[in-house]
């Protein structure tokens, strides 16, 4: 099959695609795209193979081709772990993802890695 790359998806080709968890098991179906008001993120509306309805973000897809494929769950953080978010050194530095502990580049609002908004 031919890939097709940087090609935009529509929401016609979306709705219906199959959708695949990081470990390669069958989630469900696209059963439409909605948008996160307030946010630069869409999110799929997913029906589950055990007919219930799942939302995932946008942010939260690693590819799409012939299916769409989810990212894996951001780690649990550590019991031991601060609540803060660490900023990194005074001055400048990398900071790290409150969420799941990720380098993140200065000036990044997003989590690159589990698509968390960062302060």
């Amino acid at each position: 099959m031919e890939k097709r790359q940087n090609q935009p998806l529509t929401k016609e080709r979306i709705v219906g695609m199959q959708v695949v968890d990081a470990d390669g098991y069958f989630v469900g179906k696209v059963r439409d795209i909605s948008l996160c008001v307030g946010e630069m993120d869409q999110a799929l509306v997913i029906e589950t193979t055990e007919g219930d309805e799942e939302i995932h973000r946008w942010s939260e897809v690693t590819g799409a081709g012939d299916v769409i494929l989810l990212r894996a769950p951001p780690p649990e953080p550590h019991p031991d772990a601060a609540q803060a978010p660490d900023t990194g050194p005074v001055g400048g530095g990398a900071r790290h993802c409150g969420s799941c502990g990720a380098a993140i580049e200065p000036g990044t609002r997003f989590c690159g890695s589990c698509g968390s908004k960062v302060g």
